[in-house]
């Protein structure tokens, strides 16, 4: 049974066709809060948390509060740092289809220091809600990482206890 629940959610989870549009993540909070009885005690929340500003600062605070909250973002190295390559390239906003040319070159600064500002920004406002977060690369091991993240809280006897 355990096998065929894992391949459903790998199914939804690589299916193009469930990433159009805009994402909501202040709306499925919301929606959660409701949704959700006391029988459940934890939330893993999956994000690049991009799009995540000082206006989801109440919501994550009220989930977290209900919830034990774990943030766990999974990004690519280009999230952080374009490739030093010498030509313009095109970059498109994938919600939007908006293209822009760029010279890494001329703004490779700005974008390095505006990506580790957002990270900062998302990691302080989950962390200051009563959520733990925790970043990937996918460059590195989900597993290994993951189990030394939850080895950690067991130590620290953070247990994953309901909050009723």
């Amino acid at each position: 049974a355990s096998r065929n629940h894992l391949h459903f959610f790998t199914s939804i989870l690589t299916n193009p066709e469930h990433y159009g549009g805009a994402s909501d993540l202040k709306g499925t909070l919301e929606y959660l809060m409701d949704f959700f009885d006391n029988s459940i005690s934890a939330v893993f929340i999956l994000s690049d948390f991009v799009n995540v500003d000082e206006s989801y600062e109440k919501v994550i605070r009220n989930f977290s509060a209900k919830f034990e909250t774990v943030a766990v973002t999974i990004r690519d190295p280009l999230d952080f740092q374009l490739p030093n390559i010498g030509q313009e390239v095109v970059l498109e906003d994938p919600r939007t289809g908006r293209q822009m040319v760029v010279n890494p070159r001329v703004i490779r600064n700005r974008y390095e220091a505006n990506a580790l500002e957002q990270e900062q920004f998302v990691k302080k406002l989950f962390t200051d809600s009563g959520a733990d977060f925790i970043d990937f690369s996918t460059q590195q091991s989900f597993a290994p990482r993951m189990a030394a993240f939850l080895k950690q809280r067991v130590l620290k006897k953070e247990y994953i206890l309901p909050r009723r």
